[in-house]
């Protein structure tokens, strides 16, 4: 379960995204939160959210689990760590692209080759994050194979940008 801290305004160690990230270990069935704060309500939060959907703390059988999902993520996986990896030393992309949209620089499916993506969703709900101001209404265009079904995102640090969820942009420099 992940929780807001935004009400508070307070920037906390343990969540300075203004999120807190509550685990569910299933071995030992315990519900673990970094903020160490006994009585945690960020615990009891999540408690109630299982109790609320039991499926939150329950393992899925073998059988559940859709092998060609996995592969997918898998192939995603690989081709960003391959493709789209941010390296350590950024002081060559020091100049910062003004974007008013985040469109995948892709034009054709990494594993079909000759299959060209098609546009999945679009959406103007974009947040740029940066030391100076906040940028509100970005659009965001998500592309996909329609033979593999391989989903592409932006993801190009030499703009300056790191794409957190689709929805929200930090700044890199």
């Amino acid at each position: 379960a992940v929780v807001s801290t935004q009400s508070t305004g307070v920037v906390k160690y343990y969540s300075r995204l203004g999120r807190v990230l509550v685990t569910y270990d299933r071995d030992t069935k315990r519900f673990k939160c970094d903020c160490s704060n006994r009585g945690c309500i960020h615990k009891k939060i999540a408690i109630l959210v299982s109790e609320v959907d039991p499926a939150v703390t329950q393992e899925r059988p073998e059988h559940q689990v859709n092998s060609d999902e996995i592969n997918r993520v898998k192939l995603h996986m690989d081709y960003l760590l391959e493709h789209k990896r941010i390296p350590l030393d950024m002081s060559s992309y020091m100049g910062v692209t003004d974007l008013s949209e985040f469109n995948p620089s892709e034009t054709h499916c990494h594993r079909c080759e000759d299959v060209l993506l098609q546009e999945k969703s679009i959406h103007n709900r974009g947040i740029i994050f940066s030391v100076e101001e906040k940028k509100e209404k970005i659009k965001v265009v998500t592309k996909f194979c329609p033979d593999c079904k391989m989903e592409y995102r932006y993801s190009e640090y030499k703009d300056g940008y790191f794409n957190y969820n689709n929805t929200s942009f930090l700044l890199l420099l």
